[in-house]
């Protein structure tokens, strides 16, 4: 066989192999990318079932948050409603506290110190003091503590409630101890009661400490509008609505100023004190 019976052959080998190898090649690629689809497919099935598990445990952890703000809220609006309620409560003792800054507690403690005609004396102005005030038919307390609620309201309020609660406890306190002739000297002192009022309201520590038996007293219509003032903000900061914040502006009715209770005809001088010029009361 000669060369030109050899061309045509290698010719058709050669053209056989060249598409045999592109066939080859064709299927190859198709193999690879088939196997990559499969893997992308794969991977997005797993990618979608995962952002389907994050979604589903956002809406667990945001319902369970929401669930937990509600409580919450619903917490400090009943908080925020008792406080103001004791508040109000408190008025009932602002008679005695009024007649009791008018007193000279040190006069009247050293008149408790003569002999047992002195004693009878102030006990009998304590009895008159007493009933005066309208202590003696006042009702049993017999709600819950306000404590319980001391952790779900702002600290300035909750401040304010207790100087204002212990202004009164202490004319309680000094009238009951009168009427009833124990010594004076087991009452504390004043400076509790006023660095109580002070923590409230620092910017009246200089009238408390020229006034300290009585400045107090006139700091109750300033004390009384914080803890009000601290309520709304308190409860306007988290988003709840004011509904008892409105029903509380409704009975609040007293003025910011109080005078002083008019003691009791017949009072020597020497057991009254003054008060404090208009001008330098607490605004």
């Amino acid at each position: 066989m000669g060369w030109e019976d050899w061309v045509p052959a290698v010719i058709s080998s050669g053209l056989v192999a060249v598409l045999g190898s592109h066939f080859l090649k064709v299927a190859i690629e198709k193999s690879v990318a088939h196997g990559f689809d499969r893997e992308i497919e794969k991977l997005k099935s797993d990618l979608k079932r995962k952002e389907t598990d994050i979604n589903d445990l956002k809406a667990s952890a945001l319902s369970g948050l929401s669930a937990r703000h509600v409580e919450l809220d619903k917490h400090r609006i009943r908080a925020a409603s008792n406080l103001w309620a004791w508040t109000i409560k408190e008025k009932r003792f602002h008679l005695a506290a009024g007649m009791v800054s008018r007193l000279n507690r040190s006069a009247i403690l050293e008149g408790t110190k003569e002999d047992q005609v002195a004693r009878d004396k102030m006990m009998q102005l304590g009895e008159v003091l007493w009933k005066t005030s309208g202590l003696d038919s006042m009702p049993q307390a017999g709600e819950s503590s306000p404590e319980l609620d001391r952790i779900f309201l702002p600290p300035q309020a909750w401040a304010c409630f207790d100087a204002l609660r212990h202004i009164g406890i202490d004319a309680i306190a000094f009238l009951g101890t009168m009427k009833s002739g124990a010594p004076l000297s087991l009452l504390k002192d004043s400076s509790e009661i006023n660095e109580k009022v002070k923590i409230a309201l620092p910017h009246q520590a200089q009238f408390l400490d020229k006034y300290p038996e009585t400045g107090a007293f006139y700091c109750i219509g300033e004390l009384e509008g914080r803890i009000f003032t601290e309520i709304t903000r308190f409860l306007n900061a988290n988003d709840t609505h004011l509904r008892a914040v409105d029903d509380a502006s409704r009975i609040l009715a007293h003025a910011r100023q109080y005078e002083p209770g008019k003691l009791p005809e017949g009072i020597p001088d020497k057991l009254r004190v003054d008060p404090p010029p208009l001008d330098e009361l607490p605004s």
